[in-house]
């Protein structure tokens, strides 16, 4: 969840970044397609990302703090984002939603986590999404489209090996197996030795 001092730094950047999104001042009726394909992306990233409402485009493309209006971010609520967003998603992705008021004006923010296990797909088709396809936001620009590149396909896939690792270790160590990590293979063997020598 944005706190105010995330939200000056999100706000600072003014260009879109791929762990940052902005969005103008509208209603969640009016954006939640977009803002679903870009959860879907950003969860796949490292760190996942945030979406800003609250931001307006200027002609050169960088971005000015106005703000949303009240009744815009009333109809953002957590529940009804997170429910929206997981209708098109394979696991879940776990996102918050906050307002958060900074020198007089109010940004709503959209905090998307990383996939907790394994990469996000697509389950269903809808505006801008296709069932089956992963969607990403790629470092050549700061979009959310298809993996259809093969670096992005691999840093996703070193993602989730990482993330596969991480809960190998954290099951093994619950059987007592850190002893001797990494060499699962021989340290199992070392101990197997050492029982046999007390017989």
């Amino acid at each position: 969840m944005a706190d105010i001092s995330e939200l000056e730094d999100l706000i600072a950047r003014r260009r879109e970044e791929r762990h940052v999104e902005y969005k103008e001042s509208q209603r969640w009726d009016e954006l939640k397609d977009k803002i679903a394909k870009t959860a879907l992306g950003m969860a796949n990233l490292r760190d996942g990302g945030y979406i800003v409402l609250g931001m307006r485009r200027n002609s050169d493309h960088t971005y000015a703090a106005a703000g949303v209006s009240r009744e815009d971010a009333a109809t953002f609520t957590e529940d009804s984002v997170r429910a929206y967003v997981n209708s098109y998603a394979n696991p879940y992705v776990a996102l918050q939603v906050s307002t958060v008021e900074l020198e007089t004006k109010r940004f709503t923010v959209v905090s998307v986590d990383q996939f907790h296990d394994v990469p996000v797909i697509c389950r269903k088709g809808g505006v801008g999404l296709r069932p089956g396809a992963i969607y990403y936001r790629s470092r050549r620009m700061p979009e959310t489209t298809e993996i259809r590149d093969a670096s992005d396909m691999r840093e996703l896939l070193d993602l989730a090996t990482e993330r596969a690792v991480a809960r190998f270790v954290r099951v093994f160590s619950q059987f007592g197996g850190t002893q001797g990590l990494p060499g699962v293979a021989s340290s199992s063997e070392q101990r197997y030795v050492e029982e046999l020598r007390g017989l």
